[in-house]
């Protein structure tokens, strides 16, 4: 009569190797990335075929959603999580600039900037038009507002930046309202007097570049997940 294994050790031996796991995860993360490849795919025949809202809706909703999957660890807000990555990893310089009126428009909803309005209205009214880098709003300010209200304010600039018109004027308004125009229109700031356009074109760039780095990021998170509770 052959003796059995205690019941600890019979367990361990059945256990799944950890590596098989993480290699049968992966499997099922990689399939669900290529499908999130097709769908992006798909969305230029979306366009071309006439649904240009739709198209440009669920560009945004795709960009916010591998925002999510690739850095929603680095955030807790998922506006903000947006517009960094887009910045970030989107492949456009523009969408980092900053838009003077659209920043004060921004800046009127925190009650903290109420009081600092009169200083800095004059000064970016004065520069509406093109794009500014971020340095350059910065130089502009820098004289009238002193060292602390400066500082505050620098922490606040990314509300003005053109990634920041597509959360708010494209995503919201198509996911809200239903309704959204089919682009903004901007001077950009490398190229006065040249027109160009905030739209599903530029946006779609954007979700092809951005969708390998999400996917990256997200396996490399969990191996060092796997890592960690090892």
């Amino acid at each position: 009569m052959v003796a059995s294994a205690k019941p600890g050790k019979q367990m361990s031996a059945e256990k799944p190797d950890a590596n098989q796991n993480r290699a049968g995860r992966l499997r099922v993360y990689g399939y669900a990335f290529d499908r999130a490849k097709r769908r992006c795919d798909f969305l230029k025949e979306l366009y071309d075929s006439d649904h240009t809202n739709e198209a440009l809706l669920l560009c945004l909703c795709y960009i916010d959603g591998l925002a999510y999957w690739g850095w929603g660890c680095g955030y807790t807000d998922s506006k903000r999580r947006f517009i960094s990555v887009l910045v970030q990893h989107g492949g456009e310089t523009a969408l980092a600039d900053i838009s003077p009126s659209w920043l004060l428009r921004a800046l009127g909803h925190l009650k903290s900037f109420k009081a600092l309005a009169p200083k800095i209205e004059p000064l970016l009214s004065g520069v509406e038009g093109r794009l500014r880098s971020r340095d350059e709003i910065i130089d502009l300010l820098r004289p009238s507002i002193t060292a602390e209200e400066l500082e505050s304010l620098s922490r606040e600039l990314w509300r003005g930046s053109l990634a920041a018109i597509a959360y708010e004027e494209l995503r919201s308004w198509l996911v809200h309202g239903l309704f959204a125009p089919d682009g903004v229109i901007f001077e950009a700031r490398d190229a006065p007097g040249e027109a160009r356009s905030l739209d599903f074109h530029m946006l779609h760039g954007c979700l092809e570049r951005i969708l390998p780095e999400a996917r990256r990021r997200f396996l490399a998170r969990d191996g060092e997940e796997e890592e960690h509770h090892a």
